[in-house]
């Protein structure tokens, strides 16, 4: 399920590793594999004079504890000297079964004490030969018609229904309740949300002290959703939703504090692809609203000017 060219398990000699952990935004399969953000920021780095190699861990639908268990059993045998976690505003609900409603992948809950434990699940079978898979990875229309119906609750449960889609609309919210709450809501949090925050803190921390203790620091990168970037979008959902205050910047926020509590580097995507939204120049694709072209080369403009100017290199 990882998007990248093949790479030896010993880390070349003189050379600086890079990790970049996340979900669909990393695999980036809707641009060529070099102009996703993580290959260009290698070929950057590298015309700066920076003998960088940089490998994709991205696994499509992951949350960050799928990440947590992807950076401890395949990432970290990479030896790498950083570790950059693609943090996306579903990341939250993805990490609680309540709110994703997904049995088919891992979990975690907080015990008493506060240490992370994995509940029991099984594992769904293996679709990614199938025709609906092909399909969807190849005609950018048949990701288009998908993406847009999904985001009404029949047609999605429909899809559901006959197999091709997560059951994550099971609730009595709708998908922008969703969104809203994830992302865009100002505090206080509904409990529920607030206790999948708090298992997003611990899966964090605990990815910074393995990433540490194995030798390589830790950093934070939040990817943008479409309606974070586009006005248009935003003031369509503020409108749906007149009694909620809702900011573009809530998750950012929360992510910053969350990272300054536990001394986590923090890069944020959102005022970057802001400014290239504002330039007349799209940051989402329509077809599925993951990033443009030009918003990948602007993630790896990002990432390669923080990590020279903070000194990892």
């Amino acid at each position: 399920g990882m998007r990248d060219l093949e790479h030896a398990l010993d880390k070349p000699e003189d050379s600086y590793r890079i990790a970049v952990i996340g979900d669909s935004y990393v695999t980036a399969q809707e641009v060529d594999l070099d102009e996703s953000f993580f290959r260009q920021l290698e070929t950057i780095l590298d015309s700066r004079g920076h003998n960088v190699e940089v490998l994709g861990f991205g696994v499509r639908g992951f949350g960050n504890d799928q990440e947590y268990r992807l950076l401890e059993n395949y990432a970290l045998k990479y030896d790498p000297d950083l570790v950059i976690l693609a943090f996306v505003p579903n990341d939250v609900r993805n990490n609680r079964l309540e709110l994703e409603g997904n049995p088919a992948k891992p979990y975690f809950e907080l015990s008493l004490d506060g240490t992370l434990v994995q509940r029991p699940f099984t594992p769904m079978p293996d679709h990614s030969d199938s025709w609906k898979s092909i399909l969807y990875e190849n005609l950018h229309v048949i990701r288009f018609v998908y993406f847009r119906a999904a985001q009404i609750p029949a047609i999605h449960n429909a899809l559901v229904k006959f197999g091709v889609y997560a059951n994550v609309l099971q609730t009595p919210s709708g998908p922008d309740d969703l969104l809203i709450d994830t992302v865009y809501r100002a505090p206080p949090w509904p409990p529920e949300w607030e206790e999948s925050w708090r298992i997003t803190a611990t899966l964090l921390r605990e990815m910074k002290n393995m990433s540490n203790h194995s030798g390589a620091e830790f950093a934070l990168f939040s990817v943008t959703r479409a309606i974070q970037v586009d006005d248009m979008l935003f003031t369509e959902l503020e409108e749906k939703h007149p009694i909620l205050s809702l900011d573009h910047d809530n998750l950012d926020k929360r992510l910053a504090a969350l990272a300054a509590s536990e001394n986590i580097a923090f890069v944020p995507s959102l005022p970057a692809m802001r400014a290239l939204q504002a330039s007349g120049v799209p940051a989402h694709l329509q077809c599925d609203g993951h990033w443009s072209r030009d918003a990948h080369r602007e993630a790896a403009e990002l990432l390669a000017d923080h990590l020279i100017s903070g000194g990892y290199l």
